[in-house]
């Protein structure tokens, strides 16, 4: 994963056209966690740490 969620590749948010998209990413080896929102391929919302 990478560690920017809003830089999701744009085929898998086209694959999401018309309904809402959420990832959700962590490894818990470096405690880090990640989460982007989309909502008929629009980025709502995004946040890495």
């Amino acid at each position: 994963m990478i560690d920017s969620p809003s830089r999701l590749p744009e085929h898998l948010v086209a694959a999401s056209a018309g309904r809402r998209l959420i990832l959700h990413a962590m490894h818990s080896v470096v405690d880090w966690f990640a989460f982007a929102v989309w909502d008929d391929g629009r980025l709502i919302r995004s946040l890495s740490l």
